[in-house]
């Protein structure tokens, strides 16, 4: 008898995402996600709720949708998070992983600022 081992594809990855690091590149993620597609991806994964998804879809700009898609995610239990790198990787946006892993960013970390 042969066992098979079977990996869930989700959760292969070379990177794992932080709520810090949506705190950290937010701005570039902002600038560079493409929310409607990783918003498909997040919903079928149980990642985003009906309403959350409908929240982001009925936004009228791209830079909206984009806030309130990480908006949504820094709500989500961490684990859950390993599927945004997934929804990456799925909608050919991988390029912002690799920036993300190699700590490219547009802005300094916002761990330990001061908001005003």
């Amino acid at each position: 008898m042969h066992l098979h081992l079977f990996t869930d594809v989700r959760k292969e990855r070379n990177i794992t995402v932080l709520n810090s690091d949506l705190d950290r590149f937010g701005h570039f993620l902002v600038s560079e996600l493409e929310p409607l597609e990783l918003s498909d991806i997040l919903f079928e994964e149980g990642v985003l709720t009906v309403i959350d998804h409908d929240k982001i879809e009925g936004q009228q700009s791209l830079k909206r949708r984009n806030e309130v898609l990480l908006d949504c995610l820094k709500k989500c239990p961490p684990e859950k998070l390993d599927y945004f790198a997934f929804a990456l990787k799925q909608s050919e946006k991988e390029s912002i992983l690799v920036r993300m892993k190699k700590g490219e960013s547009d802005e300094e970390p916002t761990i330990g600022k001061k908001v005003h």
